[in-house]
């Protein structure tokens, strides 16, 4: 689409004929504007018809200017002399931000009618460039350059001196904004001695972040045992709890885990952004070969499909995008969760609460008499649970669920433990995808290496500005498992998990070691890490890995 056509095009427009908007939910979100009077790009991002970053794209279509992407915004310079004169508070207001972009001044802003402060912007610090990108971005680049400002020695230091409770969470919103910042998952203090430390979960790996004072341990615990309603003086038992945070423009939730160690209170926290966008199937990192596995399991209409791996493997980012997928105007869906991760558009999602007996089963037995055509149940647990997920299946509803099983032939035997007859499973399941997430390689800082079987391999780097010791980000890992009339035979006679995976590869099934193998392939990841993640690599996957190679358009 030129640049002229967008501009003649309006933004609804602009969204149907780039595929991102469907002429029903189009028509949904303009009732809304008719309603409350608000921008039809708004309304879209609230209900979470299309993606902030997309309406962004599109906006500076229609108005011709740049668009700087959340990722772009990473690399440029905050302009703190611009932004001094400015002011960071008019700054924040207005969700506007002055940077340098390879040493050109820009003014990046997010809404491009704001000519008021746009005006005022411009006779601080003179005319240039005005770009658009998100609110959370340039929230985000704002919040990066407040704590640049800050030095985590001298807020310990200052925790050292007193135990005054304003220091102590100060210390708490240092920690839990630098976790955000950093794209950490979780937050481990740990006693250990003299000292207590800090250690945060990036990229599925534990890193070092800050030695605290050890007498100000228990000061730290005495707040988030506070902020989540917990009797203080309750550390000698297993305890769970809750509470929220702002950052950036937004709120986050923390989950977290305290243990009675023999060093004294150890603490887990895990950053839950529950206002996140979904970010598609493809953009996961999963292959072609594997998409379109899950497109045609997707396709049927009623049946139970298993998300399946370890805790961390990032299952549940995987169903809400299959969810996103299937979610239109014409289908009720409706989830049990626990917690609700991220807020769905126009999905009716339910919390477990055991206390009021919301359990994932009753919630599903209630849900079939609210007339769903899709239901999430964020896991499986039991028996009871297992049952109702199958019985809905059964019923003509489409089930998705999650399950602690390593592999996809493994899930079968999980839930025959748990009390499902194999018929049940022969009949019910349409679908098994297993997944992991792999730390990808920088490829600033990779090198090439050479490796018996495998093309372009390359080796981490020792890190760089633009990595975490030589990797940055995750990709899936996964296999995706279509049962075959033989396969649902063989699941129905209740065979091993070897003789349906003998099955299901004379039939072109790809496992999750072939797909570790072709990321080394493509250079995307290292074979420390496939091992590291998945386990050694054999003759087999090497095998397999030529056949792959064609089926993903390679050579």
């Amino acid at each position: 689409m030129g640049a002229t056509q967008a501009q003649r095009m309006r933004l609804g427009e602009q969204l149907i004929a780039s595929g991102l908007l469907s002429d029903e939910k189009l028509e949904l979100a303009l009732k809304v504007c008719d309603r409350t009077k608000e921008r039809l790009g708004s309304v879209l991002e609230r209900m979470g018809f299309v993606r902030p970053e997309d309406i962004a794209r599109m906006v500076s279509r229609q108005y011709g200017v740049r668009y700087i992407s959340p990722k772009m915004m990473s690399k440029v310079q905050l302009d703190g002399e611009a932004l001094e004169k400015i002011g960071e508070e008019f700054a924040k207001e207005n969700n506007m931000v002055p940077v340098l972009f390879k040493k050109r001044p820009l003014l990046i802003m997010y809404d491009l009618l704001n000519t008021k402060a746009k005006d005022r912007a411009v006779k601080l610090i003179g005319k240039r460039e005005v770009v658009l990108s998100t609110k959370s971005a340039i929230a985000t680049t704002l919040a990066l350059f407040a704590f640049a400002e800050l030095d985590a020695n001298s807020i310990v230091e200052q925790t050292r001196d007193t135990i005054a409770q304003g220091e102590i969470n100060e210390l708490l919103t240092y920690l839990l904004g630098r976790a955000v910042l950093v794209g950490t998952s979780d937050i481990h203090i740990e006693p250990s001695g003299p000292v207590s430390m800090v250690r945060f979960r990036r990229d599925g790996v534990l890193m070092p972040e800050l030695t605290l004072p050890r007498e100000r341990h228990e000061n730290l615990v005495n707040v988030l045992f506070g902020k989540s309603g917990i009797d203080l003086s309750d550390f000698h038992r297993l305890r769970d709890g809750r509470f929220s945070f702002e950052f950036a423009g937004r709120m986050l939730d923390v989950r977290f885990a305290s243990s009675p160690t023999v060093e004294g209170p150890m603490v887990v926290m895990r950053i839950l952004d529950d206002t996140r966008s979904l970010m598609r199937l493809e953009e996961l990192g999963y292959t072609r070969h594997n998409l379109n596995c899950i497109a045609e399991i997707l396709r049927h209409p009623y049946g139970v499909i298993l998300m399946v791996g370890p805790t961390g493997s990032g299952k549940t980012t995987t169903l809400y995008s299959m969810l996103s997928t299937l979610n239109d105007s014409q289908r009720k869906i409706l989830t049990v969760e626990d917690p609700v991760e991220i807020k769905l558009p126009s999905v009716q999602q339910v919390q477990v609460n055991e206390k009021a007996g919301v359990t994932f089963a009753n919630a599903v037995r209630g849900f079939l008499r609210q007339d769903p055509d899709i239901i999430l149940v964020g896991e499986i647990r039991d028996e009871e649970t297992a049952r109702e997920a199958y019985r809905a299946a059964n019923t003509g509803h489409l089930v998705f669920s999650t399950l602690h099983a390593n592999t996809a032939m493994e899930a079968f035997g999980r839930l025959t433990d748990l009390g499902l007859e194999a018929f049940r499973l022969a009949d019910g399941t349409v679908g098994v995808v297993a997944q992991r997430l792999l730390r990808r390689l920088c490829q600033k800082c990779s090198k090439p290496e050479k490796r018996s079987g495998f093309e372009r391999p390359r080796k981490a780097g020792p890190g760089c500005a633009s990595c975490s010791k030589g990797y940055v980000g995750r990709s899936v890992v996964a296999e995706v498992l279509q049962l075959s009339p033989e396969l649902i035979e063989l699941v129905h006679q209740a065979r091993p998990a070897s003789e349906l995976l003998a099955n299901a590869m004379k039939a072109g099934f790809m496992n999750m070691l072939v797909n570790g193998c072709f990321l080394i392939d493509q250079g995307q990841s290292s074979v420390e890490e496939v091992e590291r993640v998945i386990g050694p690599i054999n003759e087999e996957s090497l095998d397999a890995l030529v056949k792959y190679r064609k089926i993903e358009g390679g050579n």
